[in-house]
């Protein structure tokens, strides 16, 4: 399960979630923009964060071997802890409370590096639901419950009609 931390899904172990690393370097840049003691924390957290996803798409794209991203992920991954760790010290509340529980809940930083076909990020969900999103925002939703209802035929029709065409355009 891809998960923003949303405390809906605690009740799941952390082996069956992932957190979502596009949600997690917002926080981190949170932590920088707090400024003070938040810094250096926010910074080392972020930039190994960018680091692994960076390593992660390099398997991805078969550029590195499998081996060569488990080297970097075990360096990046001792980083992360260690700035975790010190961030549960850091004397601004915020951050120590972020960096707390996510030491706490450390094994759901780090599925996608253990699971094949586990994503460190949600965007291709995200981008999945972009176009109702958006939809939604211009009309300013339905009326009423039969409107919605209709909307979500219409786009549950469409919406895959126009990923499966993407799909055969990228195939060619």
């Amino acid at each position: 399960m891809m998960c923003d931390r949303y405390s809906a899904y605690n009740h799941l172990a952390d082996e069956c979630r992932q957190f979502c690393w596009a949600h997690l370097l917002r926080d981190f840049q949170a932590m920088i923009d707090r400024g003070s003691v938040s810094v250096d924390i926010g910074t080392r957290l972020k930039e190994s964060g960018q680091e692994l996803i960076h390593h992660w798409n390099r398997l991805k794209l078969n550029q590195i071997q499998r081996a060569t991203f488990d080297k970097h992920y075990r360096r990046l991954r001792a980083a992360v802890l260690d700035a975790l760790y010190d961030g549960t010290l850091c004397r601004e509340p915020k951050t120590a409370k972020t960096c707390r529980r996510l030491s706490n809940e450390c094994y759901s930083l780090f599925v996608f590096a253990h699971h094949a076909g586990v994503s460190p990020t949600n965007n291709a969900a995200e981008q999945a639901l972009r176009k109702s999103v958006i939809f939604r925002k211009l009309s300013f939703g339905t009326e009423e419950k039969t409107g919605s209802q209709n909307l979500a035929v219409i786009l549950s029709v469409t919406e895959p009609a126009a990923a499966s065409a993407n799909d055969r355009s990228t195939i060619s």
